[in-house]
């Protein structure tokens, strides 16, 4: 003989309802946490790569000022450097541009 099924009380079954919920938030939360683990991950990077290149352009910059600063006495010297410091920055400019994010917010 098949054993009689009970029906589960109202009450049951909202709580039922109410824990499959919690479980669907709680693995929500689970994949955002590590979909955000990875973002910070590549932002981290992006952020030591920015002080890499901002660092060695202060290195550079340090370096020119003092070469200007040796070679005062030499004028076509000087020149040589300036022109060092113009296609300097010119490639620091192609690179800030070519890296600068489009005024258009990225999709969500």
């Amino acid at each position: 003989m098949a054993k009689k099924r009970h029906k589960q009380p109202a009450s049951l079954d909202s709580i039922d309802r109410k824990l499959d919920l919690v479980l669907y938030f709680l693995l929500r939360l689970r994949w955002q946490g590590a979909k955000m683990s990875v973002e910070m991950d590549r932002l981290e990077a992006e952020v030591t790569e920015i002080k890499t290149v901002s660092d060695s352009a202060i290195v550079l910059l340090k370096r020119l000022a003092q070469l200007i600063r040796d070679n005062a006495s030499n004028p076509a010297k000087l020149t040589a450097l300036a022109n060092e410091l113009d296609a300097k920055g010119n490639e620091v400019a192609a690179a800030i541009t070519e890296n600068t994010p489009s005024e258009e917010p990225p999709p969500v």
